[in-house]
């Protein structure tokens, strides 16, 4: 199964978001939209893992989410990684408080002990909305940007961290919650 984790997105940003990706569409070619029912906020990558292998990240998630009590999601405005001139992913920046990021890293180094790749890079919470296939030209993707910052966008409560299925199809990625893990009232 090729898996990853993340945070679930209201339904409420996921309507804004998917009207904003929408409105842009034509305005901005080479780059691929990430389908409204596709829109989440991922926490770790896993790749394609074996059923022994799943069955340990469950009972990693089944450990840790109780520790973690639901918390408020913050958007900051737009985003890309590496950077504008060399645009891949362009997103939604999301602000996470302290305890929510010693959880996120407790989470990695967990996971590093089942044997997935240490992350080289620090955790940023982010909505993915597209993926830049063609080079853009970097004052589209400043405009792209500016644009998001405008968006109003609430904050949302997370209640859950989720362990999701992704089928690769022609047509694009089809994802399925593979199985849902409550976050408790416990501290971080």
């Amino acid at each position: 199964m090729r898996s990853f984790l993340a945070f679930s997105v209201d339904s409420k940003t996921r309507t804004l978001v998917a009207d904003h990706i929408s409105s842009r569409k034509g305005g901005f070619r080479g780059i691929s939209w990430v389908p409204s029912r596709n829109l989440h906020i991922t926490v770790k990558f896993l790749g394609e893992i074996d059923d022994l292998t799943c069955k340990s990240v469950e009972n990693c998630l089944q450990e840790s989410a109780p520790l973690l009590s639901p918390f408020s999601l913050t958007p900051e405005g737009g985003g890309c990684f590496p950077d504008p001139g060399r645009a891949r992913v362009l997103f939604i920046a999301y602000s996470l408080d302290e305890p929510v990021m010693k959880w996120i890293h407790r989470l990695h180094t967990s996971l590093v002990s089942l044997g997935f790749p240490k992350e080289n890079r620090p955790f940023t919470a982010h909505l993915t909305l597209g993926r830049v296939r063609r080079p853009v030209p970097e004052r589209q993707i400043h405009r792209f940007l500016e644009e998001t910052d405008q968006l109003s966008l609430p904050k949302f409560e997370v209640q859950n961290i989720l362990m999701m299925e992704s089928r690769l199809d022609p047509g694009g990625a089809i994802y399925s919650v593979h199985r849902t893990f409550s976050l408790g009232g416990g501290h971080a």
